[in-house]
């Protein structure tokens, strides 16, 4: 039940008593102990009937809610909760991150009732996945083993670091920190209005319009993900979360089922769908924990890399005259400064997995929202048939270059458009200066986006000899090993 309640907390809906009620599976008006009123507890842990929220009047104005030992009679009764059944009671991030007391309430709460390892869990499991709870749980894993590596993304996500650093130390097994987690939470398609009869060729065009979408597929997550996005949006508090993991195995390299590297969460504010500022400290402080630690500024396999990543969150949605391109020349010349290929784009195999891991979890939302099952087949072709026109397949400078046309287009009388042009030739000359080259490199011959007279420059860059043998993929390797600075990052001391 721990799984549920930290799900509960995590979200950011309001949820009255009954509808926590009837997510715990309790019987609110007859709140007895018998097991046949509540038949999703069957396979629970007795102390899971106690594992209710209190919501504490003692300070007037705070409202804080507290993890508590409550049986169900002696919650829905309690003077604490206010005038009798508490109708408004709510759930909501801000009361949690901002109660002091909650850490001391949780901590007990997760060493009795935390151990996935008991022999009912699995079943209790099962039974409580089939309850109905709509955006209540925002995490979730369909991996076997990975019930501890939800809760503790949960609790990451919660900011609980002394929870963290609990759970690590009871749990003697190895971690599942590579376990794919789906964080519902973050997925664009659950804020789609499937609420009218939508046509075939509607739904079409919203997976194909998600699709273009560089944070497309960054739903599928790995702990150490989540516990960047907390980091980044907190900022670290010693000791660091990740610091707590990278002794028990967690590896910052781990790159997502749908090939999103930890460097891009931090990169692109629009991953976590957090809306920090495109300045905030704590990010540039995040990147360099990571770069510290081994992180690989230019891993091969990813859907996107974490310099194509830098330069897209400048525009983070907004017009380019309104983006601050200072930040991300700093940005980029840190990973540039860290060993990071100026011309590298993503990995095909990659985005193609990516491609159907969204298609999947796209459809599957669509058919629990319009009971309207449709044949998944057909929009992956021609997901994967227009994949080369992605954003993805540019080059950073070819990023930077398109960003200057359309700032070009914008109105030239504005107070921000001199100085919006400055910037694009600030970052377009630092790029330029570490080998980067303008270029879209679509591999695959044939299907739109395959760019012959880039591909051809690609080639040139490399031997004659070897470019007729070698794939898109190893001639863009050799082109970056012979045209970018090196300049190894000194590990620092944290």
């Amino acid at each position: 039940m721990v799984y549920r309640t930290l799900s509960l907390v995590s979200c950011g809906y309001k949820i009255n008593l009954h509808k926590l009620a009837d997510l715990l599976a309790v019987d609110v008006e007859n709140p007895s102990f018998d097991r046949k009123n509540r038949p999703f507890d069957l396979h629970a842990p007795v102390e899971a009937s106690t594992c209710l929220l209190a919501y504490d009047h003692s300070e007037p104005g705070t409202g804080n809610l507290h993890l508590a030992h409550y049986t169900v009679k002696e919650y829905l009764i309690s003077s604490r909760i206010g005038d009798g059944p508490a109708s408004m009671f709510q759930l909501t991030n801000d009361s949690i991150i901002k109660s002091k007391s909650i850490k001391e309430s949780i901590t007990p709460l997760v060493i009795q009732l935390l151990d996935p390892r008991e022999s009912h869990y699995p079943a209790w499991r099962n039974k409580v996945s089939e309850l109905e709870s709509g955006n209540s749980c925002q995490l979730w894993s369909a991996e076997t083993g990975a019930e501890c590596s939800v809760i503790l993304a949960s609790i990451c996500w919660l900011g609980l670091i002394d929870v963290v650093q609990v759970l690590l130390d009871m749990w003697k097994d190895p971690f599942m920190f590579q376990a794919p987690l789906y964080w519902l939470g973050n997925i664009d398609y659950t804020r789609v209005d499937f609420s009218y009869a939508v046509s075939p060729d509607e739904v079409k065009q919203i997976f194909l319009g998600l699709l273009q979408d560089e944070c497309s597929g960054h739903e599928i997550l790995t702990v150490p993900q989540v516990a960047v996005m907390r980091t980044t949006r907190d900022g670290p508090q010693p000791p660091h979360i990740l610091e707590l993991m990278i002794p028990k195995g967690a590896d910052v390299n781990i790159c997502s089922l749908s090939g999103f590297h930890p460097l891009n969460t931090v990169l692109n504010c629009k991953f976590s769908r957090l809306g920090w500022s495109i300045d905030d400290p704590h990010r540039q402080c995040c990147l360099d924990f990571l770069l510290d630690n081994g992180a690989q500024p230019d891993p091969e396999r990813c859907t996107i890399t974490p310099l194509q990543s830098t330069i897209l969150d400048a525009l983070c949605g907004l017009p380019v005259l309104h983006c601050d391109l200072e930040v991300t020349s700093r940005m980029s010349r840190t990973i540039l400064d860290s060993g990071a290929a100026p011309n590298r784009v993503a990995h095909d195999e990659t985005n193609v997995k990516r491609i159907h891991h969204t298609c999947k979890l796209f459809f599957k939302t669509y058919e629990e929202h319009s009971c309207v099952w449709q044949d998944e087949s057909e929009y992956i072709e021609s997901a994967l048939q227009d994949r080369g026109m992605s954003v993805f397949y540019d080059t950073p400078l070819r990023m930077v270059k398109n960003m200057r046309s359309k700032t070009a287009q914008s109105d030239p009388t504005s107070p921000e458009y001199l100085p919006a042009l400055e910037q694009i030739d600030t970052l377009e000359n630092l790029l330029i200066s570490y080998g980067a080259k303008s270029l879209h490199l679509f591999p695959v011959k044939g299907l739109p986006g395959y760019v012959e007279e880039d591909m051809e420059e690609w080639r040139n860059f490399n031997n004659p000899h070897t470019a007729s043998s070698s794939s898109p993929l190893t001639s863009a390797k050799a082109l970056d090993a012979a045209t970018r600075t090196e300049s190894p990052r000194v590990k620092r001391t944290i």
